[in-house]
């Protein structure tokens, strides 16, 4: 028994061949789409928990900082770090806020100067700023001490900064809450 196709029998099969090369056309499209979307979301997932380990580090070390005095304990009026034990740059030898100014470890480091397993591409830095307490924004010179300091800690990842969290200490309790009529805080001591 021969099989003679016929004309309908054959055009149906090149229908067919043309629905298989669209439909592949089709796949490939769909499955490039989906690795774009797949690699733009696992990268979208990185900078995310990058960003999460730097708040991470920075509240870290900001809740450090704020439980330091206000002055140095002997009441020296150096800002920074005064005598050789806190030159080392260890902060186990830090005793007041200021002697963390200009701070900075790649890797992270621990209080006692053990370094973090993080990699050597993540950094925190540190600044301290004398600041105005009616104006927290207004930075000051070392030496015009008006009773409130900006702590400012900013971590960096492979050099491109990922956070800045600034936090304030004072020397008396500040009334923070601003008065209507300028905007600014009243600075009253308890």
């Amino acid at each position: 028994m021969t099989h003679v196709r016929t004309h309908q029998q054959r055009r149906h099969i090149g229908i067919t061949m043309l629905e298989v090369v669209i439909s592949t056309f089709l796949v490939g499209v769909l499955l490039v789409t989906s690795l774009t979307t797949l690699g733009v979301a696992t990268r979208a997932g990185t900078s995310s928990s990058r960003r999460a380990q730097a708040v991470l580090l920075a509240s870290d070390l900001i809740d450090e900082i704020l439980l330091q005095g206000y002055l140095e304990p002997d009441l020296t009026p150096n800002f920074g770090t005064e005598g050789r034990r806190e030159r080392t740059g260890i902060r186990a030898a830090f005793d007041d806020v200021d002697d963390y100014h200009d701070w900075t470890a790649a890797p992270p480091q621990a209080k006692h100067g053990a370094v973090s397993k993080l990699s050597s591409t993540w950094a925190r830095e540190v600044t301290v700023n004398h600041v105005d307490p009616h104006d927290l924004t207004t930075v000051l010179k070392q030496t015009d001490d008006r009773g409130a300091k900006r702590i400012r800690v900013t971590v960096n990842f492979d050099g491109q900064k990922l956070i800045q969290m600034d936090a304030i200490q004072t020397r008396a309790w500040l009334d923070m809450i601003p008065r209507q009529e300028d905007n600014h805080t009243t600075s009253n001591l308890p």
